[in-house]
């Protein structure tokens, strides 16, 4: 049985309220990966809470780093609790998967750079997402064709990759949008944007108030019909195809295989 430990990068207070409503990051990434592999075993850590140990990784086959809504960046003295757990989990030799925030978490652990978009902030919708060459045969993009759009809310973007790190995908906003990187025996796969939501769950970030993201990016209202009005995607430059399940959470599918025929490897 696959076992995938969640490593929770929001705040306890932040993940707390967001648990209360359905949609803290562990929950939105476990529902993703349960309907892919119902056998799946799921746990969820929370550094901020608890400094995590080698023990917490035991038995574990793949780890998720997650996206956050804190003030802080990932290189802030803040931001530590969630590095130190990150460097752990590269010390396992496991697959690891970062997403938004925990593509930043893991760049900055394997010495790349982070700053704050030089666009601004992309909220709502990364548009018209481009494979690179490495990223059209790479097996985290297989079934994802050059253009795509996808949820997003992210402050900050990589400014330079860690070393033996590969982009796989830009757009006009952000020029890594997904990476991997190999590197003393890590094995990170790294996103910028959310395969895990649909872009209505953006929406409730955008409308929190106090949130990071609160009234910026693409209107509200779009974002709750994107999913399921061509007009609105139209208009946005992108398709309602894009936000069909098993289209926007390819990824996250493809990670969690790759994560069971790693396993199988070393088994």
């Amino acid at each position: 049985m696959t076992e995938i430990l969640i490593v929770e990068s929001s705040s306890p207070n932040l993940a707390s309220s967001r648990r209360q409503q359905g949609r803290a990051a562990p929950q939105n990434f476990a529902r993703v990966f349960s309907a892919v592999t119902p056998s799946i075993k799921i746990r969820v850590a929370e550094p901020y809470k608890t400094e995590m140990t080698r023990a917490d990784f035991a038995g574990v086959d793949g780890i998720v780093m997650t996206g956050a809504g804190d003030e802080w960046p990932a290189n802030d003295d803040l931001a530590r609790p969630i590095r130190a757990a990150c460097d752990l989990a590269f010390e396992t030799g496991r697959p690891v998967l970062g997403v938004c925030y925990g593509l930043q978490i893991g760049t900055i652990c394997l010495g790349g750079e982070i700053a704050a978009c030089r666009k601004g902030k992309e909220t709502g919708l990364a548009l018209n997402v481009e494979l690179t060459r490495k990223g059209a045969i790479h097996p985290m993009m297989k079934g994802r064709r050059s253009g795509f759009s996808v949820a997003c809310a992210h402050r900050d973007e990589v400014t330079r990759m860690p070393d033996g790190g590969d982009c796989l995908a830009f757009n006009a906003h952000s020029a890594v949008q997904a990476m991997a990187v190999r590197q003393s025996g890590a094995d990170f796969w790294g996103l910028q944007y959310h395969p895990e939501i649909s872009p209505s769950i953006v929406a409730n970030a955008i409308r929190e108030n106090g949130s990071l993201f609160f009234n910026t990016g693409v209107a509200v209202k779009d974002l709750l019909t994107v999913e399921s009005d061509p007009e609105t995607a139209n208009r946005l430059g992108c398709s309602v195809d894009d936000f069909e399940i098993n289209t926007r959470t390819r990824e996250l599918t493809n990670w969690v295989q790759y994560v069971a025929g790693q396993a199988a490897l070393t088994a």
